[in-house]
């Protein structure tokens, strides 16, 4: 699971209605690496803020939908961003629903690699 980039939504040239009426656009998109589904949630800047409660309710409707007739583990690999994938919130989330469902939830976060080759 990743957040794209943000789209910005108008495709005015350089101007000053541009910097007006410009709309910043968040796709947050979630692969299954065993069944090649991917999955994008798009929303606005108007519709939805960048806390995490948003990207935990993506992610809760996500594993409800396409994970519950997986049995035994499911893994999450995200990057190491604190504000959507290290929450404390997000954690209890994956908890409660693994408790709830009888399920192994195993989170990974992606690291840099900081290693310098000689």
């Amino acid at each position: 699971m990743n957040l794209q980039a943000v789209n910005a939504c108008s495709n005015l040239n350089s101007t000053p209605v541009y910097f007006k009426t410009k709309l910043s656009c968040h796709n947050f998109t979630i692969l299954n690496i065993l069944t090649q589904d991917a999955t994008r949630y798009w929303f606005t800047e108007l519709t939805a803020d960048l806390k995490v409660s948003k990207f935990f309710s993506c992610i809760i409707d996500y594993l409800e939908r396409k994970c519950l007739n997986m049995l035994g583990v499911i893994i999450i690999c995200s990057d190491g961003c604190t504000s959507q994938n290290r929450s404390s919130v997000l954690v209890h989330v994956l908890l409660i629903f693994s408790i709830k469902h009888n399920l192994k939830i195993i989170q990974k976060f992606l690291e840099k690699n900081t290693r310098k080759w000689i």
